[in-house]
């Protein structure tokens, strides 16, 4: 699968709705120049012309780590490990926990909203240098050692004189991971198949209890409340590319952790103290981010 330099940033910023969308629009040819300014740095490690050629830790490359956050209302957010990796053992990791509560913020005319959103995570950046012409597969394999947890405290919620509005309580967790190759000399993408969507999101979970308040009452919708999960994932994504050896390349690699919870009241009432949390460690204790390998061939 092929796209223009634009899109993969695309891709992944179409599963975070249209604020994002429109951010990596603004953001994609900056991303361009980072990858044009780095790709020159460090050994590019050669692609053999037969067989397949693995790669692994110590690495030549970059990592820009990063966050970004957001909140309103009565809602809070913790950073217990901030996004790293190292490239002469592969392995990082990365923490965070979001909480949202009931209270008088203003929402809307009326209402109120308390929302915390945190993303996170870091880019890995490996040059790569064919040594002949032809496509070859390209697949980074990571480990992920993770816990993750959603936790509602439900609460009732009451219409007023507006007949259709609603009251949501919810949480949310995923991890995505999404590597391409670059041809820095085309400004070329190649990225995964659609075939390993599911690869792309190794954590992918929320909770949610949402009222809809109509003229009769409010009727209450419970998903996947309370949840939590604490396993290890092994996950790889393959990448074709039709190698050109007056090309320059690059494999990067972008791991992103989202933790979000929100209680909203939209023109009602909710009855009684809703709370919503979303945490998700990948970092503290035995949880990591590893990157194992690179295979090509």
């Amino acid at each position: 699968m092929v796209a223009r330099a634009n899109g993969p940033a695309l891709c992944h910023a179409a599963r975070r709705g249209p604020r994002a969308v429109r951010a990596a629009l603004w953001a994609a040819p900056f991303a361009l120049l980072a990858v044009l300014s780095l790709s020159t740095a460090g050994a590019a490690p050669a692609i053999l012309p037969n067989g397949v050629t693995t790669f692994s830790a110590p690495f030549s490359g970059h990592v820009r780590p990063w966050t970004d956050d957001g909140r309103s209302g009565c809602a809070r957010l913790t950073v217990t490990d901030r996004p790293h990796l190292q490239l002469s053992t592969g392995q990082g990791g990365l923490g965070l926990i979001t909480g949202a509560k009931s209270c008088a913020a203003s929402y809307d005319g009326g209402g109120y909203e308390s929302e915390s959103l945190a993303e996170m995570g870091f880019t890995i950046l490996l040059p790569l240098r064919p040594s002949t012409n032809g496509t070859a597969v390209v697949t980074a394999n990571l480990t992920f050692r993770a816990s993750w947890n959603e936790t509602l405290q439900h609460a009732g919620c009451a219409r007023s004189s507006f007949v259709s509005r609603y009251c949501v309580q919810y949480a949310s967790v995923y991890l995505e991971v999404v590597p391409y190759v670059i041809d820095v000399t085309t400004s070329t993408f190649y990225y995964w198949s659609s075939t390993y969507w599911s690869h792309a999101y190794p954590i992918d979970n929320e909770s949610l209890d949402m009222y809809a308040c109509g003229s009769s009452g409010c009727t209450s919708t419970v998903t996947g409340s309370n949840a939590s999960l604490s396993a290890t994932f092994h996950d790889k994504l393959p990448v074709s590319v039709p190698f050109v050896t007056t090309d320059r390349y690059q494999l990067e690699i972008d791991i992103q952790a989202v933790a979000e919870s929100e209680i909203l009241a939209d023109r009602t009432s909710i009855l009684g103290h809703a709370r919503a949390t979303a945490e998700e460690n990948l970092g503290t204790g035995p949880n990591y981010i590893r990157l194992d390998n690179v295979t090509i061939g």
